[in-house]
């Protein structure tokens, strides 16, 4: 009994203050606003990163495929 009226309490506290500072609210909504974009401009870093390695995989495969291509055409004329 006693603990949950010092929760409610608490609660109230929490509310007022928020009531009282807008400013403080708005600061803190600016900064995890900022903490999104920056997990944001991460996710597009990672997803780069993936693509990149993608590319690259393509790339040796095509090369591969060339070399094959090659090979086959030499003994072709052999």
């Amino acid at each position: 009994e006693q603990q949950q009226q010092q929760q409610q309490q608490q609660q109230q506290r929490k509310q007022t203050q928020r009531i009282k500072d807008p400013e403080l609210e708005r600061e803190r909504e600016r900064e995890r606003e900022r903490e999104r974009e920056r997990e944001r401009e991460r996710e597009r870093e990672r997803e780069r990163e993936t693509n990149g390695e993608t590319r690259r995989k393509i790339e040796r495969e095509r090369e591969r495929e060339r070399e094959r291509e090659r090979e086959r055409e030499r003994e072709r004329r052999a």
